[in-house]
């Protein structure tokens, strides 16, 4: 094998594990905005909104039931944080409203 192509076959790993790296940080970077996004909702609604996805995907037998569980799992849930997250949500809309329009 000439030096031209050790070099060649060389370059083109070093390549190889540079994109996978560029790949790998490129993953990492979104997958930390992605958990600081989900860090700004309702932490307990995202914990039943997930019991509920696994329970219609993977135990309920029918629509029917998939909704009542959802239903009967998050009620008490709704009720207590989407209220606090209706009243920051209108603060910061109000707050955005006047700056705008000032």
């Amino acid at each position: 094998m000439s030096l031209l192509n050790e070099n060649f076959i060389w370059c083109k790993q070093l390549m190889s594990n540079v994109t996978e790296q560029y790949v790998l940080s490129v993953a990492l970077g979104d997958a930390t905005n992605l958990a600081q996004t989900l860090s700004l909702f309702p932490q307990e609604c995202l914990r039943r909104d997930r019991l509920s996805a696994f329970n219609s995907c993977f135990r309920a037998s029918s629509m029917a039931e998939a909704f009542k569980f959802e239903w009967n799992n998050a009620k008490h849930v709704v009720s207590k944080e989407s209220v606090q997250g209706f009243v920051s949500w209108m603060i910061i809309t109000f707050a955005f409203y006047v700056s705008w329009c000032t």
